[in-house]
């Protein structure tokens, strides 16, 4: 799975970036200024980078320049309300390989990313997006599609980001401060049972009505997705 690493400061449009590229079937993690940012890509590893043009601190176009100057050669796509010539010439200047202006089509950065990928990954891309299965549980990023044994799952976001999550990490524990993370961004668990509601309602679609069950909990650390 292709990891993104998603740098925008307004929360709600991290959150819907997150949200939608998780369901396309991408690992990403968010930073919310440009000092975060260039810390961030320089300390993991990314496959490329979603990046803001306004930023606390660091400017997008400072991260990436730094980016490049310390020899990290991560793919970035800008995304920006910044459209004018200029902003987007100075954009592939600094070292950007794409610039797209907000507002934008889902599905055209999507592509985008796609087309990143392809390069820095060619024997990879055709194949990702992969899809997944766990016993009779399928998931198709690409086309956002959930099945068990042959019929589809109508999933919300959440359920489709909390499911997502659950895949990726399939037959180890996934934390309920991961959960929080991934499907609210937050970095520290919500008040009251909101992760308990959470699963509870994915788990009425994914496994209340087959007698196999997938998903587990394992008190005190979180929950596990296999086919026991």
């Amino acid at each position: 799975m292709f990891r993104l690493l998603i740098v925008e400061d307004e929360p709600a449009t991290a959150a819907e970036l997150a949200a939608g590229l998780t369901r396309a079937g991408y690992h990403t993690t968010l930073a919310h200024s440009g000092d975060d940012a260039l810390l961030t890509v320089l300390g993991q590893p990314f496959d490329a980078v979603v990046l803001d043009v306004m930023l606390p601190g660091f400017s997008g176009f400072e991260v990436v320049r730094a980016m490049r100057e310390r020899g990290c050669g991560v793919p970035v796509l800008f995304l920006s309300a910044l459209g004018a010539v200029a902003d987007r010439v100075r954009g592939l200047h600094e070292g950007g390989d794409d610039y797209l202006v907000k507002p934008f089509a889902q599905s055209e950065l999507q592509a985008r990313i796609a087309a990143l990928l392809r390069r820095g990954h060619p024997s990879q891309a055709a194949a990702a997006p992969a899809v997944v299965q766990v016993g009779d549980l399928t998931w198709d990023p690409h086309q956002q599609r959930v099945t068990r044994a042959g019929k589809r799952l109508d999933l919300t976001p959440n359920e489709l980001t909390l499911l997502a999550l659950l895949l990726e990490h399939r037959g180890q524990v996934v934390t309920r401060s991961q959960i929080a993370r991934s499907v609210w961004q937050l970095e520290f668990e919500p008040p009251g049972n909101t992760i308990d509601v959470q699963v509870r309602r994915l788990r009425n679609k994914v496994d209340d009505p087959y007698d196999r069950k997938l998903i587990h909990t394992r008190r005190g650390f979180g929950y596990v997705l296999e086919d026991l």
